[in-house]
């Protein structure tokens, strides 16, 4: 734990998160903190947040602070895939897998759907995950996917979601099928 890199670099950054400390002592604090940076769209100071608060409280996250920290990924600017995967460690790290549930798997699908952090791997564990463990898969989990193979021309992808997508019998919309269409219009065959 001594290499791990810190998102938190700059004294004046220090000072504000000790004030921060001293202002968390229950997860109902920590519910109100995180509401209050939703609320006022200051989601950038989030990961910050996260650590001073894992550094005071070690242990697994609620789940619905765990889904929330999840879910607001997309919403923080990170400077590169590398700080948002460190920030994702700091949030997952001391919950187990068993942990996650439907909204987690499809917040995390989400994340590694998006053109700025797309990872083909991370996308397929977590659904061979979620088809393993018999949690739902929902068009919500999957809407992502059919989006970014257009993007990244990944027609074996687009087809696979869809194949899952039939098996498990979820109702596609209009847009799913105009990014499966332009995948494939996209892609050289």
């Amino acid at each position: 734990k001594k290499n791990k890199k810190k998102l938190i670099r700059t004294k004046k950054r220090l000072r504000v998160t000790n004030k921060m400390s001293k202002l968390i002592t229950t997860k109902k604090d920590l519910k109100r903190i995180l509401t209050g940076y939703v609320t006022t769209d200051n989601y950038n100071s989030i990961p910050e947040w996260v650590e001073v608060y894992k550094n005071d409280f070690s242990g697994p996250l609620d789940i619905e602070i765990l889904n929330s920290l999840v879910s607001y990924t997309l919403n923080i600017d990170f400077k590169n895939n590398k700080q948002m995967e460190l920030y994702l460690t700091l949030v997952l790290g001391d919950n187990n897998i068993t942990d996650f549930n439907e909204t987690t798997y499809t917040s995390l699908i989400k994340i590694y759907s998006d053109i700025r952090y797309f990872n083909m791997n991370k996308i397929k564990e977590y659904l061979v995950t979620m088809m393993s463990n018999d949690i739902k898969i929902k068009r919500r989990t999957i809407a992502p996917i059919f989006a970014v193979c257009n993007s990244v021309k990944s027609l074996d992808l687009c087809l696979s979601i869809y194949s899952i997508s039939k098996t498990r019998t979820l109702e596609l919309l209009d847009i799913d099928y105009m990014n499966i269409l332009n995948t494939i219009d996209k892609t050289d065959m």
